[in-house]
């Protein structure tokens, strides 16, 4: 199955594990498949992640971060990324890998933005919706908001109960 691009439109809104920013961002405009196979198996797990990051690469917002201020080595970083997915997936543990001090070092390079989360978390549901459905499809969407949501408050994008947020007001 070919996948097609995303499409988006501009729509100010309040996203999921990020509720307390409010910022302008584009919203993934991608009806659900209904009948597409879950994300139970490498192959697909495989499929996901490649249609994911051809997506991002290509966002004018993520698209430059990942390949100008990250310089991510795509030969490198697509396997590294299955790996990540099928163990929280399917509970392999191939991956090795260290998510916090790999995102605070794009960070050190260029502060992230709470849209660019947010940005990342749209993308990756109308990835999902557009091609995939199934306990473990709603998994990988559960998990990317928990580890995106975990990402921005540690870098201090997104307040804690009871903490200042380091985000620019």
């Amino acid at each position: 199955m070919v996948s097609k691009p995303v499409h988006v439109e501009e729509e100010p809104k309040t996203v999921g594990p990020w509720s307390s920013v409010s910022l302008g961002v584009r919203r993934p405009c991608v009806p659900a498949m209904i009948d597409g196979p879950d994300l139970d198996s490498r192959a697909e797990i495989h499929d996901m992640v490649v249609a994911f990051y051809r997506e991002l690469a290509m966002d004018p917002l993520l698209g430059r971060v990942f390949e100008q201020v990250a310089e991510v080595d795509w030969a490198e970083h697509i396997p590294r990324l299955i790996d990540y997915w099928c163990r929280v997936l399917l509970g392999d543990t191939a991956y090795r890998g260290a998510i916090v001090q790999a995102h605070q070092r794009v960070h050190d390079l260029e502060h992230l933005q709470p849209a660019h989360f947010i940005r990342w978390y749209e993308l990756f549901v109308a990835v999902i919706d557009a091609r995939w459905s199934g306990p473990f499809a709603e998994a990988a969407k559960a998990h990317a908001a928990k580890i995106g949501g975990s990402l921005a408050r540690h870098l201090g994008l997104v307040a804690r109960p009871g903490v200042a947020s380091n985000a620019p007001q």
